[in-house]
Formats: structure tokens, C-alpha cells, sequence
């Protein structure tokens, strides 16, 4: 690398590396860090701060991308959220639960959002007075959140069971409370009775409404088995019954799930591309292994030599992220574009992919 070279690119990635608008003063990276420890939900209340859940919006380059709105990229474990969709506080059939309000974990996937919202709509209209209270969604920017493993990438959600009083009456929870074999709140100060009916109406309308594709839903074993026994009496078509019993599960190595039902949904078709992953955990080597992202790659390393800087930095990124060997080339020529930014984008994708070939120098300025 000549003198001129080396002295622009440090100062290309010492300038964006300091600007206040760069990745790490936004508080995200395109690399995430480990998923955190599962610690107990309420008591982690009394560490927040801005830090752990921060407002700012994760950032991923937009690139030939056909569908707008949200994007979902990595693994429910240690990926993040794109442009997400925020759930209202409340809404005509449901409500984010106050004891979660303050978390600012009300950030999902469009679609995501849509089908539970559908299944909102369903419980409301079958049964009168219920209004769904939803807990832990994601991040605004995705990433680990402190009360579950998961939620990192907008394709997870936390529901509420709906209850009622032993007169009936329907209850609205502060917060999540658990139920014992009984179907009675184990640690509510005035007797709660979970809902049977309603609840199997709620699962019911997450497998049947359209906009996306439910892949987990994790219940303590006595809630799935009274669920299903109800569905069984009520006579639901045999095809849902089926699709109910294979989806409904106790986690393993988890939580037993009974004071809440945990949703997980497919990775949306257009976000495949982008690098979502449908698989619990994942190295971060699997992005480029999938099939959607690996037929992008070619159309990327052509977009390094467009006539546009920002598409020639998107694609840098992006070649980065995918971490793609046979763009090293190009990369390397790209050290010497006229734009700082491209620059910038070229050396921190050089950094990912092989570490090895960059001095050590620009790998100490491309880490600050």
C-alpha cells in the first residue's frame, strides 16, 4: 500500500469511526455480540438504563431489495431489526402491558405485527372484553434484550395469557403472572383463573391468520394439554388440531412457559436474502451458507463498481457482513476510491472477511 493510500484510509476511518453519526455511537453493530444469560424478567427492571435499551435504530444497507418496511437479518439469538414496525401502547384489541411500557421492547417485524394484531382481532370478536397484552417484542434496533435469550431479530413476541376473576370477570395484568396446574396465578394478590377458552381462541388465530408463518410456540405442558383437550371437545377441524399440537411446546433448558405464550415466526421471504436465518443459534459464518444470500453475492461485487458511492459502499458492507472471499479483490481497489466513506466501508469489510492480509496498523484504527 503506498504512503498516500495508507494516509487516506486512516484518515477515512478515523473520521467515520469518530463522527458521532458512526455505528458505535449509534450503540449497534452489523456483527452482534454473544446472546445474554436469561435472567428473571422483573427483578432486571431495576438495571435499565439508556444503555441496555437504547432508542437508536440499527442500520443495514438497503441494496436491490424489491419490498419495503421491516428487515429482520441474523438469528433470533444474535441478529437485529431494520426500519421494525411499532406496536401502539394500545389499540382497539390490544394493550402493551405497564409493567413492559418502559422497556421500549414494542418494536417487530411488519409482519409479525400483522398476525398478531389478526389474532388480537379474533380473540376480541369471539370473545367479548378480551383485549390481548403483549410483553417483550424486540428492540428498535433488535439486538440481545436482558429478560430472554431471544427477540434479537423482531421474529419473537411474548403474550400475555388471558384470565379471568373466579365470577368471571375479565382481568387486564400489569405484568406476566404465573399459573400452576390448577389454572390459578400461583403469585397474584387476588385470584386470577386462566381463560381456556380464550387462550385456545388466541392460539388459534396466530396459526390461521395470513401474514406470516408461525414456527414456535413455547406453554408450560398442563396449558398446552388443557388447550387441546378444548379444541378436542369443541370439535376444531382436525388439520388445526394437528398444526396446535405440533406447534405448542415446552421449551427444553427453559423457563416451563406458564405465565406467558412465546411466538416465533419464519424468517419473511424477502428478508432470506438479507441474511435472516430461520435457525435458533447460528455462527455468523451461516449467512453467506444460505441460499438467498449466496445468489446475491455476484450481483454485490458488480455493484462495488457502480458509478454511485453510496451503492458502492452498500455493497462493501454488504460483502462484509457476508463475510464473501472472491470480493477481496475489489475491495482492495476500492481502498483507493475518491469517496472516504467507500473507503471506510471497503477496509472494515477487508477486516471481516480476512484479517490476516491487512496490516496491522489499519486493523488497530479500523477496531477503535
Amino acid at each position: 500500500m503506498t504512503d498516500f493510500r495508507a494516509a487516506a484510509a486512516l484518515a477515512a476511518l478515523l473520521a467515520m469511526v469518530c463522527s458521532p453519526n458512526s455505528a458505535a455511537a449509534q450503540g449497534w453493530t452489523l456483527r452482534s455480540e454473544a446472546p445474554i444469560q436469561r435472567v428473571d424478567r422483573r427483578p432486571a427492571d431495576n438495571r435499565l438504563n439508556a444503555a441496555i435499551t437504547p432508542l437508536n435504530p440499527s442500520s443495514h444497507p438497503k441494496l436491490h431489495r424489491r419490498s419495503k418496511g421491516s428487515m429482520a437479518v441474523g438469528t433470533v439469538t444474535g441478529g437485529y431489526l431494520v426500519e421494525p414496525a411499532e406496536l401502539q401502547i394500545q389499540g382497539p384489541h390490544h394493550r402493551i402491558l405497564e409493567g413492559v411500557r418502559h422497556r421500549n421492547t414494542r418494536f417487530t417485524t411488519d409482519e409479525l405485527k400483522a398476525q398478531v394484531m389478526c389474532a388480537a382481532k379474533l380473540v376480541a370478536s369471539t370473545h367479548a372484553g378480551h383485549l390481548l397484552h403483549l410483553g417483550n417484542f424486540s428492540r428498535r434496533s433488535g439486538g440481545d434484550i436482558l429478560w430472554s435469550v431471544s427477540h434479537n431479530s423482531g421474529l419473537d413476541a411474548d403474550i400475555a395469557f388471558l384470565s379471568r376473576r373466579p365470577n368471571g370477570r375479565i382481568i387486564s395484568p400489569y405484568h406476566l403472572y404465573h399459573y400452576g396446574r390448577d389454572l390459578l396465578a400461583t403469585d397474584s394478590d387476588e385470584p386470577m383463573v386462566f381463560d381456556v377458552a380464550a387462550n385456545w381462541t388466541l392460539v388459534k388465530g396466530l396459526l390461521t391468520c395470513p401474514h406470516a408463518k408461525i414456527s414456535k410456540m413455547f406453554v408450560a405442558r398442563w396449558l398446552r394439554k388443557v388447550m387441546l383437550d378444548f379444541a378436542r371437545a369443541t370439535k376444531e377441524p382436525e388439520k388445526l388440531r394437528q398444526q396446535a399440537t405440533k406447534m405448542l411446546r415446552q421449551p427444553r433448558r427453559a423457563a416451563a412457559h406458564n405465565d406467558h405464550l412465546h411466538i416465533r415466526i419464519e424468517c419473511p421471504r424477502d428478508d432470506l436474502s438479507e441474511g435472516c436465518l430461520n435457525a435458533g443459534r447460528a455462527p455468523h459464518s451461516a449467512l453467506s451458507q444460505s441460499v438467498d444470500v449466496r445468489r446475491r453475492l455476484p450481483i454485490l461485487r458488480r455493484t462495488l463498481r457502480s458509478q454511485s458511492a453510496a451503492k458502492r459502499k452498500a455493497a462493501a458492507t454488504l460483502l462484509g457482513l457476508y463475510e464473501d472471499p472472491l470480493a477481496m479483490g475489489p475491495l482492495q481497489r476500492l481502498l483507493d476510491d475518491p469517496d472516504a466513506q467507500v473507503r471506510m466501508a471497503a477496509a472494515r469489510a477487508l477486516r471481516w472477511i480476512a484479517p490476516s492480509q491487512l496490516p496491522a496498523w489499519l486493523m488497530s484504527a479500523i477496531a477503535t
